[in-house]
């Protein structure tokens, strides 16, 4: 198998990974939210900043992922 191949498939799998991931936590924090009201009344920031942040960070690695697979072509 080419070396690139290689890196590629990699990179799928690590895209794919970093999705599902963002994914499984954002609805597990919607669930823990709907579950325990009274958690998330206490805090200080809004239910849903943890979802914003592991989105952003989400973005930025699929885009890192992205800009080295381009770069492979």
């Amino acid at each position: 198998m080419n070396w690139k191949k290689r890196v590629r498939a990699g990179l799928n799998l690590f895209m794919g990974t970093m999705v599902g991931v963002f994914l499984g936590s954002s609805l597990y924090t919607c669930w823990e939210r709907a579950a325990w009201p009274g958690l998330y009344a206490m805090m200080s920031a809004p239910w849903y900043t943890s979802i914003l942040l592991h989105a952003v960070v989400t973005a930025v690695c699929v885009g890192l992922a992205l800009a080295v697979k381009r770069a492979l072509r």
